[in-house]
C-alpha cells in the first residue's frame, strides 16, 4: 500500500469515527424511526453527488412522505 493510499485510510477511517459520533449524539437525544429517516432525506439534500442524492432519496421518501389525507387547509379537506 502506498503512502498516498495509506494516508486517505487512515483519513476516512478518522471520518467515520466522527461520523459515528454525530450519529451516537443524535440517538442520544431521542428520536422516533420517523425522525430518523427525516434526518437522513435531509442529509442527502446536503450531498454535492447528485445520482447519490436522488437513489437516497428515492430509497427513503415511502418512510418519510407525509400523510395529508384528512388534513383540513383553508376549510377545504385535502
Amino acid at each position: 500500500m502506498s503512502d498516498i493510499e495509506n494516508k486517505l485510510s487512515e483519513q476516512d477511517a478518522a471520518e467515520s469515527v466522527i461520523s459515528r459520533q454525530i450519529v451516537r449524539e443524535i440517538m442520544d437525544y431521542g428520536v422516533t424511526q420517523f425522525q430518523i429517516g427525516k434526518v437522513i432525506e435531509l442529509l442527502a439534500l446536503e450531498l454535492e453527488n447528485r445520482s447519490l442524492m436522488v437513489a437516497i432519496r428515492d430509497a427513503i421518501s415511502e418512510c418519510t412522505a407525509n400523510d395529508t389525507t384528512g388534513i383540513i387547509l383553508d376549510g377545504q379537506e385535502v
